[in-house]
């Protein structure tokens, strides 16, 4: 027996299973020749351990049960009351709670708490005391979570306490710390109180401590330590605690390498990016997530239930992946990784009803893109099977209902089957019959009932009109708020303006953007960021309609900009301040004779642009810019704005794209604008799905003219700064010098067009020079900070793009934006970014101007001008000097930025070489990427402006007052 507890050893220094297995094996030969009661019950308790360990290893979950009988044999043949003994009961405490997670059965649970509960009242000894109170704690606490009954956690909470404090087994430590903190974490979901969780925090950090660098119980230690932080930034939207949770995650990953827990710490570090890209949107910790979870799925032993937590937290990385970056590949891998998950989980296991119900909605949500009914009678057939393989009485019986319910309603809005709305009406109120009057899952199926009702009346059937029971959903949501109240105002605002209900139309308006603001204000950078963004980006649209329907302009555009600054303060991962309203108040009453002010934005029946100057707010209806007629445009040309964005796209598929947008813009919201507002100069603020259009590349065919007019021709548009609440009609222009600052790298720069546009921007400007990322005091006070070079962004996350500037290697927006923040007393006004795709613009989210636009805007500049998307060299690098001269000539900043691209779009090539020429006097001769440009200019023919074509200069924007 003395060698299988020796081989056992190794086993745990070198993770070689084949040691395991022997030992094993010879704990089972001496087990069969023991002699005596204490001898036999030493061997097979030995045996017990051996093959406990080997079913964990193995993921042979089957063994449990050879275990739990072999150590009730040793528990019965060892004296009551020695230190084998209590070893043997404690294990098999632990093995009840595995038997548990395995089964469902609470009734395990309860066993071996009476056997646990009767030891502990005989046993005097503190330490054996300590792991009995620890084991007994374990158990309640996962009673709790089957049964929910508060006495169990409480219980829980005081054994655990007990266990920690009298505990004396440096061995033991880890352990106790572990399961005292996942019951502290349990008492804060169940009582709210942060205090536990911070405790939780505490006890694990201080058992940290006590242990070496590489002490292998630091491994699970660290690993419990990133769950509690995590829980911690779901409660509290601390951002420092979510990377101290992915770096403690992967410290555990460190040091339990090629242990047999590899795969749980591979899978706690996946879950965690996976959280930290849905707060902060950086994708390439969704891709790292991926790859963290593929490896945590190969290592998991084959039937383990770790394979199947490893692929159900794979495929929802892969649903974001396929979300964000619009991947089709993903999608589908996402399905099938999600199918995989629920057939690697036993139907026995306690989370297999959450795996089957997220497999579900992952096949309706399918389903509903792409029209595939099989998939939705798929997730009915899995819904159906997992109630009637479920208890009656089961405590997510009702909720299940509620999926099912759902489904049913999908299927029938797909397939025009009235028998199935029917029976989700009958299913949502069997639901609502076993739960509690003041459980939110009332609302989630009250909204349920109303959709089924809503589906049979357009069905034509003789059901009774929908819109009573919509209104009662809002008016139980009203009282609820939160994510109850968001979910309930959002559907009831969609079904209403299908319905023309535009009176309940409005209260879910309110009562969406109202529950929006309190939900962002205290969690707006939570994982829940991603869910919110998702279904709120029409929000603003929706609410502008419904207010505009009932003849109240002024509360629709309040209603509408509330929830726009929301949407944009999730966008930005927190950028928007709190208080924008204000901002937004005091821009509208010193706008008042600048300049009028048009909000865009497409509903259910009709766009919509409203028009404010001074105290008038003038609704004016655009019919074919519907939100069915903008989908249509996205549908079509979605992908590619995102493929151009992205820089994948060449350059030679950017001028018909442009061309097609600008028409369908054109001909459906700035011709009817303009004829309506009769004025050549106004501020649009887009509130819908159109983000990724170029406002500036809008044309139409005017008849008075016999031919096609740009908007350039006939209007300055630029967008207005709903980042901050820095809101101010047009900056003037300069007297005297122009004091820029411009942002360069150490090194000497040369060969292209950047390094020339610093040359002409030092000839024509008090310019400073700066290195950014050099020490130095503050940067000194200036009228324009300048910023060249080449710019790349992520599509996925346009604040995570980097800039290279001119001799310099590539900086981060976030690293340049702390630069910023540290090095200037107060921005300049005017922020001039000739780099691509620094005013970055996303189809998926409406409204505003993220990447290098958004850092500037937050810490006070009053303008960008920046671009949208990849512009030629030389282009930018007309714009650029011509601007900055209109600039030195005390020309105004919007003045300038509208004049230069108008002369761009329009001047001949003799008239740009002509520019060319009087530049050339403060270059030199000796500068070879501008007589590169010299020359191509020449090469033009003269019928014909070289930069016409939009993209040149319909990605050059202007954003600010």
């Amino acid at each position: 027996m003395a060698d299988s507890e020796d081989l056992r050893e190794q086993f745990e220094q070198t993770n070689d299973v084949r040691l395991l297995r022997r030992a094993t094996a010879l704990a089972l030969t001496a087990s069969r020749r023991a002699g005596g009661d204490h001898e036999q019950g030493h061997a097979l308790a030995n045996y017990a351990a051996n093959l406990h360990w080997l079913a964990h290893v193995t993921g042979r979950s089957s063994a449990l049960f050879a275990v739990e009988r072999r150590y009730s044999e040793a528990s019965r043949l060892l004296q009551a009351g020695t230190d084998e003994h209590s070893k043997v009961l404690a294990n098999l405490l632990l093995l009840a709670r595995q038997l548990f997670e395995r089964s469902g059965d609470v009734a395990v649970l309860d066993g071996a708490l009476g056997e646990g509960r009767a030891a502990l009242a005989i046993t005097t000894d503190g330490q054996r005391r300590a792991i009995l109170a620890r084991q007994l704690g374990s158990l309640l606490r996962f009673r709790f979570l089957a049964e929910s009954d508060p006495d169990d956690l409480a219980e829980a909470l005081r054994l655990l306490e007990d266990a920690y404090t009298s505990n004396r087994d440096k061995r033991q430590a880890a352990a106790t710390a572990n399961a005292f903190a996942a019951a502290l974490g349990e008492y804060y979901s169940l009582t709210g109180k942060g205090s536990f969780l911070d405790r939780a925090v505490a006890l694990l950090a201080d058992a940290l401590e006590k242990l070496g660098a590489n002490d292998p119980d630091r491994a699970m230690l660290a690993n419990n330590l990133a769950n509690s932080l995590s829980q911690r930034f779901e409660a509290a939207g601390d951002p420092k605690d979510l990377e101290e949770a992915i770096a403690w995650a992967r410290e555990a990953l460190r040091i339990g390498a090629g242990s047999v827990e590899e795969t749980r710490y591979r899978r706690t570090l996946g879950s965690y990016l996976i959280l930290s890209f849905q707060s902060r949107g950086v994708i390439g910790e969704l891709r790292e997530a991926v790859g963290e979870l593929r490896q945590a799925h190969r290592l998991a032993a084959t039937g383990s239930d770790a394979r199947g937590m490893a692929l159900g937290a794979l495929a929802t990385a892969l649903a974001g992946l396929a979300f964000t970056a619009d991947d089709e590949d993903a999608a589908a891998e996402s399905l099938e990784v999600a199918r995989h998950a629920v057939a690697e989980t036993s139907p026995t296991s306690t989370v297999y009803p959450a795996r089957v119900s997220n497999l579900c909605m992952r096949l309706g949500e399918e389903a509903e893109k792409t029209g595939r009914a099989e998939l939705l009678d798929e997730a009915i057939r899995r819904q159906v099977a997992l109630r009637q393989e479920l208890l009656e009485g089961h405590r997510w019986s009702a909720d299940l209902m509620r999926v099912h319910a759902n489904l049913l309603v999908d299927r029938s809005r797909l397939a025009g089957r009235a028998e199935d709305a029917r029976t989700a009406t009958e299913i949502c109120r069997a639901a609502l019959a076993e739960t509690d009057s003041g459980a939110a899952l009332r609302v989630l199926l009250m909204m349920v009932l109303a959709r089924a009702a809503t589906q049979l009346w357009r069905l034509g059937t003789a059901e009774p009109d929908p819109r009573p029971e919509w209104a009662t959903v809002v008016e139980v949501a009203e009282a609820k708020g939160g994510r109850s109240g968001l979910d309930a105002g959002v559907q009831a605002l969609r079904h209403a303006g299908d319905l023309r209900d535009w009176p309940l139309a409005l209260r879910a308006a309110a009562l969406a953007v109202s529950s929006l603001e309190s939900l962002v204000t205290a969690q707006h950078t939570t994982s829940d960021r991603y869910d919110w963004l998702r279904h709120t980006a029409d929000l603003s649209g929706l609410a502008l309609e419904a207010g505009l329907e009932m003849d109240r302009p002024d509360l629709a555009v309040d209603l509408a900009h509330r929830a726009h600054a929301m949407v944009l303060r999730l966008a930005t991962r927190g950028r928007q301040p709190a208080d924008a309203n204000e901002g937004w108040q005091e821009y509208l009453d010193t706008v008042a004779d600048a300049e009028p002010v048009v909000i865009i934005a497409p509903g259910r029946w009709s766009g919509y642009a409203v028009v404010l100057s001074g105290d008038a707010i003038a609704p004016l209806p655009l019919p074919a810019l519907t939100a069915e007629a903008v989908q249509r445009w996205t549908d079509r040309y979605g992908a590619e704005v995102l493929d151009l964005t992205a820089g994948r796209a060449g350059k030679e598929d950017l001028h018909p794209l442009l061309v097609q947008l600008g028409q369908w813009l054109g001909k459906h919201a700035i011709e009817p604008l303009l004829r309506s507002t009769r004025r050549t100069t106004f501020s649009v603020i887009d509130m819908g799905r159109l983000g990724g259009l170029p406002l500036n590349a809008a044309w139409w065919f005017d008849r008075a003219r016999g031919r096609p007019v740009m908007m350039h021709e006939v209007a300055r548009m630029r967008t207005l700064p709903t980042m901050s609440h820095h809101y101010a009609i047009d900056a003037p222009g300069h007297t005297g010098a122009v004091r820029m600052i411009s942002l360069v790298g150490r090194r000497t720069s040369s060969g292209d067009l950047t390094a020339t546009e610093a040359k002409i921007a030092q000839k024509w400007t008090t310019l400073t020079a700066l290195n950014p990322e050099e020490d130095g005091g503050p940067f000194p006070a200036a009228d324009v900070l300048h910023a060249t070079g080449h710019a790349i962004v992520d599509s996925a996350a346009p604040v995570q793009g980097r800039i290279t500037l001119p001799g310099g290697l590539a900086v981060s927006f976030r690293k340049l934006a702390e630069i910023l923040e540290r090095k200037t007393r107060t921005v300049p006004s005017l922020v001039l970014f000739t780099a691509c795709q620094t005013v970055h613009r996303d189809v998926r989210v409406p409204g505003e101007h993220l990447g290098l636009a958004s850092v500037a805007l937050e810490l006070g500049a009053r303008t960008v001008v920046g671009t949208r998307y990849p512009i030629s060299d030389r282009s930018m690098f007309v714009f650029a000097t011509r601007f900055l001269r209109h600039l030195t000539e005390g020309v105004p900043p919007v003045r300038a930025w509208h004049e230069t691209v108008t002369w761009m779009a329009d001047a001949s090539a003799s008239s740009v070489g002509r520019w060319l020429e009087h530049v050339a006097a403060d270059i030199g001769e000796n500068d070879q990427a501008f007589n590169q440009l010299r020359a191509w200019v020449a090469g033009r023919s003269d019928d014909q402006a070289p930069f016409a074509s939009p993209i040149y200069w319909a990605g050059i924007t202007y954003v600010g007052g």
